[in-house]
């Protein structure tokens, strides 16, 4: 039974996707969730490098769209942590909290992997 757990896509990746929100912004679509998660995959990258030069330009300005938009990517997969995170760097961005952002970048970047290797999983499941 512990090894059924495992198996189940839904389980393994309950905390960093929740499914079923994301199916029902979707009608329950699952062949458009699954272009979603493909469309995502490819852009995902860009949006974090993206953040990440927004940092390292230290322009607050663009944390907050770049991270705004980012928080909307992740979002389409309901409520997660690379969200959260996401809404958390771009109210820093609004609040020109720089050594926040820079704070929450690496936590970001895993949040956004573990969401990136959550939808792999759910995908070929």
């Amino acid at each position: 039974m512990e090894n059924e757990v495992r198996n189940d896509p839904h389980q393994m990746t309950g905390s960093v996707i929740n499914l079923a929100a994301a199916l029902a912004l979707l009608d329950g679509d699952r062949e458009l969730f699954d272009e979603l998660v493909s469309v995502f995959l490819q852009e995902c990258p860009s949006q974090l490098a993206s953040v990440r030069d927004a940092i390292e330009r230290q322009d607050t300005n663009s944390v907050r769209r770049t991270a705004h938009l980012l928080k909307g990517s992740v979002g389409a997969f309901g409520a997660n942590p690379a969200a959260d995170i996401a809404a958390r760097m771009e109210k820093r961005g609004l609040e020109q909290d720089l050594a926040g952002a820079v704070a929450d970048l690496p936590k970001l970047e895993r949040a956004v992997e573990a969401l990136r290797d959550g939808l792999r999983h759910v995908v070929q499941a």
